[in-house]
């Protein structure tokens, strides 16, 4: 199983738990790599009392093995 699966399951379990978790990617032109690198970006999304929505970044990353490792703690119930 490739790790983008992985991540994705954790996600969707977390989602079954009441969490929203966000995984955004940029990517950018690195001149000090000579190439194209994605930086990914995990939020979660939290309803307050009054019915906004707050956004928290959680962590920002260039390895998807960094989100599983996050989302396989909070899936086991520590907080980030």
């Amino acid at each position: 199983m490739n790790i983008r699966t992985t991540v994705y399951k954790l996600q969707k379990a977390l989602l079954m738990q009441g969490r929203k978790i966000k995984i955004n990617q940029i990517q950018a032109y690195s001149p000090k790599a000579g190439k194209m690198i994605t930086k990914y970006i995990v939020i979660e999304s939290r309803e307050l009392e009054d019915g906004r929505t707050k956004n928290e970044t959680l962590l920002e990353t260039y390895s998807m093995v960094d989100i599983a490792k996050l989302l396989a703690l909070l899936y086991r119930g520590d907080d980030a």
